[in-house]
């Protein structure tokens, strides 16, 4: 693993020193893989790796999994469509209740402790791709 870097967790608008970690779910809240990265890296970035071995799945995310061509270029690499809200400057909107959607399952989400164990880590072997799952970042000091 890396070294701890400093970070900016925008939604917080907390600026710290640590670690993001990145993690798949299924949508009960089960662990599919994970990755911890220092705080500094692009959740993009980081979340292409744990993405990799899933394929054929559609994956909610926050905003900052954003970005058409990154987005694009997910669904070209593996099947995989990664759906995320949108701003509010945005033309084209998420449908009525997609956000709550999103936040309820976040909540469900909150109490879930994972081990520090040696990254990146896949939970199920072989991996069982789920048809639909969560992608997050949380960030740890």
């Amino acid at each position: 693993m890396s070294s701890a870097e400093f970070g900016y967790c925008v939604s917080r608008k907390l600026y710290y020193f640590g670690y993001k970690l990145v993690m798949v779910t299924k949508l009960n809240g089960i662990p599919v893989v994970y990755d911890m990265v220092p705080a500094n890296t692009d959740e993009r970035q980081a979340a292409e790796a744990v993405i990799d071995p899933i394929t054929n799945a559609t994956l909610l995310g926050d905003k900052g999994f954003l970005g058409v061509e990154w987005q694009d270029q997910m669904h070209q690499q593996a099947g995989t469509t990664v759906v995320t809200p949108k701003r509010k400057n945005q033309k084209i909107q998420q449908p009525d209740g997609f956000e709550a959607l999103l936040n309820s399952v976040r909540v469900n989400h909150a109490s879930l402790a994972l081990p520090y164990v040696s990254i990146p880590t896949q939970l199920s072997a072989p991996l069982i791709t789920p048809q639909i799952a969560m992608i997050r970042m949380s960030i740890s000091l």
